[in-house]
């Protein structure tokens, strides 16, 4: 297992430069410096350096620091999108500062935010709501852990007979229905007697009137755990949509709201009945499955991987003293004896649901793959090729059915699957230095079979469309330039242009190029470009 040194690691205020000297009898100098990727001849006949680096800081891992930074590409970030010098989008967003007031008014829809008074609508049949929230409470409520769902359908029944006195309970009432059509597989939603061929706009559509209700309700100065709650079931479809930099702000903006509202304070585990609401708390046992059961082992993980990295800043470059090197593999066995301890207490059906002799018919049909999901999330923290391998060849094993269609749509997965590639892609790329290490081949294969899974989830996520043009650019890098001496080189800006060449509004023209009739909702009275949303862009830009 390899460690991960991502930048976002490092402690504030301090800048580490690590650097992995390998031996290269083809005398070929591998670089990503900044703005490219270039195989260079070294300047030292008998020592060469292959080097992978970002921003002129160099890793010991190639695929690590390297991987964020094309990872993020994927996700339509502006601050890496601007690398190839691309004049800024167009946009007819008018913001107000005005005292007393904070709207932001899109032009092409007259939409303006702070001002508009909504009714509260359900938008569907109340049964047809009813059934899509069940829905969640039993297949996607563990994907964010964030509402208790019995509670949210006790309080719908109630908004059904008085109209809600929150619009932030409306705001979080449209974003579960936004994830639940945006991952819900459309057998499924035909059984419930749901129209399945307006899944993709239905979604969102639904996504724009939880935003707008979010707005109305004012709800920066006005906080409450709707919002915060509406703002964490959105994330789980908004990077999909190209959103990447509005939810992030969002997300600060949830993390600020939970602060005034003094969630979670220090010490409040010590007495679990106080956040409760009526003070009951009936405890399960660990091998028990509940909602939370796949979060916590994944905050469990967490926790592992952030002491792992922070004992490995604290230990520092193995070129400070002569065992620096044993100081850090000390730390990799150290983090890789506490994983093992917390995989033995993990529950059977966390750690291996494909034993014979696992009885799991008492289970959510989705429990079989939530380990799958877990080594997945895994493997993006720490960058491991072995672990990629892996990765890609349990996604490629997984079954066509009902339980896994969530999965495979979750933002996070393709998130996942592109780090993945990218890793084995520039494993492949570096063969030549590592080729007692590993098959080139192999990993140039592997990496394909995880460019076809993108491929397939091309039509649903921003993502992967972005993930297939990075993976494909990189795997033609390395079909024609494998034979070089060196002299190839790859423009990181070239790589941002053409993912630029994929950009679309994802308002008007997200419904068009998806061909579908029968649209669910009335689309052109909810319909408005998020990026045309972006404030921060338009009072810089």
């Amino acid at each position: 297992m390899e460690p991960s040194t991502s930048a976002e690691n490092t402690p504030a205020g301090s800048h580490q430069t690590r650097q992995t000297r390998l031996s290269n009898p083809n005398g070929s100098d591998h670089r990503l410096m900044g703005s490219q990727i270039s195989l260079e001849p070294s300047h030292s006949p008998q020592r060469v350096t292959p080097t992978f680096s970002i921003q002129e800081s160099t890793l010991n891992v190639p695929s690590t620091e390297a991987t964020a930074t094309l990872e993020f590409l994927t996700h339509g970030r502006r601050s890496l999108l601007k690398l190839a010098e691309a004049p800024p989008r167009p946009s007819t967003t008018r913001v107000s500062t005005s005292p007393g007031s904070f709207s932001c008014t899109t032009t092409a829809t007259g939409i303006e935010f702070g001002t508009s008074d909504v009714s509260w609508d359900t938008i569907l049949s109340p049964d047809e709501a009813r059934r899509l929230l069940v829905y969640h409470e039993v297949r996607l409520a563990w994907m964010h852990n964030v509402v208790h769902m019995p509670t949210f359908l006790n309080e719908f029944e109630d908004s059904l007979k008085e109209e809600p006195r929150d619009r932030t309970w409306v705001a979080l009432y449209h974003a579960l229905l936004c994830t639940t059509f945006f991952h819900m597989e459309e057998a499924e939603m035909a059984s419930l007697g749901i129209n399945a061929a307006a899944r993709w706009d239905s979604a969102r559509a639904q996504y724009d009137i939880s935003l707008r209700s979010l707005y109305d309700a004012n709800f920066m100065p006005i906080q409450t755990v709707y919002s915060v709650q509406t703002i964490c079931i959105l994330m789980q479809v908004a990077y999909n949509l190209d959103q990447s930099d509005f939810i992030s702000v969002m997300i600060a903006s949830r993390i600020r709201i939970s602060q005034c509202l003094n969630m979670h304070p220090l010490n409040c585990h010590d007495r679990m009945e106080f956040p409760a609401g009526d003070g009951t708390i009936v405890a399960q046992p660990g091998n028990v499955y509940t909602q939370s059961t796949y979060t916590n082992a994944l905050s469990q993980i967490a926790v592992i991987i952030w002491k792992q990295q922070d004992r490995m800043c604290r230990t520092g470059s193995p070129e400070e003293s002569s065992d620096g090197l044993e100081k850090l593999h000390d730390q990799v066995l150290w983090a890789d004896r506490e994983l093992k301890q917390l995989y033995v207490s993990f529950p059977s059906f966390i750690r291996d649901p494909s034993r014979p002799n696992l009885s799991t018919h008492e289970l959510p049909s989705y429990i079989r793959q939530v380990a799958s999901t877990k080594l997945l999330s895994i493997a993006h923290k720490l960058s491991c090729l072995a672990i990629a391998e892996r990765c890609i060849l349990d996604q490629e094993n997984w079954q066509n059915e009902p339980s896994t269609v969530p999965m495979r749509h979750m933002w996070t997965f393709s998130t996942h699957l592109v780090s993945c590639c990218i890793v084995l892609a520039v494993a492949s790329i570096f063969r030549r230095e590592n080729e007692l290490s590993y098959d080139g081949s192999n990993v140039h294969g592997l990496a394909k079979i995880g460019r076809n899974m993108l491929q397939n989830l091309e039509f649903s996520s921003s993502i992967a469309r972005r993930g297939v043009i990075l993976i494909d650019t990189l795997l033609k890098f390395d079909d024609t330039n494998r034979d070089l001496a060196g002299e190839a080189r790859l423009d990181l800006k070239t790589i941002v242009r053409k993912l630029l060449s994929m950009e679309v509004s994802e308002g008007q023209e997200f419904v068009e190029e998806l061909g579908v009739e029968g649209v669910l909702f009335p689309w052109d009275a909810y319909d408005f470009d998020m990026a045309e949303l972006d404030i921060l862009d338009a009072m810089v830009g």
